[in-house]
């Protein structure tokens, strides 16, 4: 085991609110939670239990509450920088992937959160859609990344203004150009058949 998460209990509704993630072949991030939907929180809070609370592995845990072992972090190289406001958390989760090392969630410890404390609405809207970009472009091999960004981008232009939509595009490539590639990349395979054994 390489990084762990607590369960994440929303701080107003105490519904799950985070249980870790996955991603998509079309580099679309996703948490586990029940969006407040209290039928959902039910299912996810039976599917702890039948896991009897004992750590389950999962792609990528939420950085809201994350543990990671120093020798790993130290081999990671830290956070990578230009993630801001959001997806940090795949900067450390999907190279230890990589790597061999396992990401879980803790069911048995328990934190509570509020998200978006700490930034505006518009603000954050804006870098998740930088992050989402970047994301792919900085994880994702060659063969997939002109799939996913494509599928990225369409997915993104159907719901929201294809200028800020394009700006956050260019700005994703341009913040790539000032890092040069980071050496662990996803392999399709990883995305494809990850094993929640």
């Amino acid at each position: 085991m390489g990084v762990a998460q607590p369960l994440i209990l929303d701080m107003n509704t105490g519904l799950i609110q985070f249980l870790g993630g996955f991603t998509d072949q079309w580099g679309r991030t996703m948490t586990i939670g029940s969006g407040n939907d209290a039928r959902i929180d039910r299912l996810l809070q039976r599917i702890i239990q039948f896991f009897r609370y004992k750590p389950v592995q999962v792609l990528w845990a939420y950085g809201a509450c994350i543990a990671i072992r120093k020798k790993l972090l130290d081999r990671i190289g830290g956070f990578n920088e230009l993630f801001r406001f959001s997806h940090e958390e795949l900067s450390l989760c999907v190279p230890a992937n990589v790597l061999g090392y396992k990401v879980v969630i803790v069911p048995s410890a328990v934190i509570y959160h509020r998200s978006g404390a700490t930034v505006s609405k518009i603000k954050l809207d804006y870098e998740l859609l930088v992050n989402k970009f970047l994301y792919i472009l900085l994880y994702y091999p060659p063969l997939m990344l002109i799939k996913s960004l494509l599928g990225r981008l369409i997915l993104e232009l159907y719901s929201s203004s294809p200028h800020i939509v394009l700006k956050a595009l260019l700005e994703a490539i341009i913040m790539l150009k000032m890092l040069k590639k980071e050496e662990h990349s996803i392999e399709l395979i990883t995305i494809l058949s990850f094993d929640l054994r």
